[in-house]
C-alpha cells in the first residue's frame, strides 16, 4: 500500500509539525562552524606557512596560496550550507540569500584575516 503524496510530504517536512525545521539549526550551525574553523586554519597555514605571513624568521611560504583560496571558498560553502538547506523559513529565496551572504561574508573575512589586512 503506497502513501498518498500529502502523507509523503508530511514525512519529509518534519512530520507535519510547524517550526521544527528551525530547531535543526541548533545542531547544524555549530557543526558547520567547527568544520569551517578547521578548514580556515588549514587555509591559513597553506597561505603563509607555519610561521605566519610575517615570516617569523623562516620566511614566507606562498607555494600553496592557490590552495588556500580554494579552502577559504570551501569553508564559506560549508558555513552557508545549514542556512540554505535547513527549512527555517518557507521562502527558498530568503534561505538562499542568507546563505550567500553568510558564505561570501565568511570567505572574505577569513581571507582578509589570513592575509593580515584585518
Amino acid at each position: 500500500m503506497s502513501a498518498r503524496p500529502e502523507e509523503a510530504a508530511q514525512v519529509f517536512s518534519g512530520g507535519g509539525r510547524r517550526g521544527t525545521g528551525a530547531l535543526h539549526l541548533l545542531w547544524a550551525l555549530p557543526v558547520a562552524v567547527l568544520v569551517t574553523l578547521g578548514i580556515t586554519l588549514v587555509a591559513g597555514v597553506a597561505a603563509c606557512g607555519v610561521s605566519g605571513c610575517s615570516g617569523g624568521g623562516f620566511g614566507r611560504s606562498t607555494d600553496l596560496q592557490p590552495l588556500a583560496v580554494v579552502l577559504v571558498l570551501v569553508a564559506g560553502a560549508v558555513l552557508a550550507a545549514p542556512p540554505a538547506l535547513v527549512p527555517w523559513t518557507p521562502h527558498r529565496a530568503v534561505r538562499a540569500g542568507c546563505a550567500v551572504v553568510v558564505g561570501l561574508g565568511w570567505a572574505g573575512f577569513a581571507w582578509l584575516s589570513i592575509t593580515g589586512v584585518l
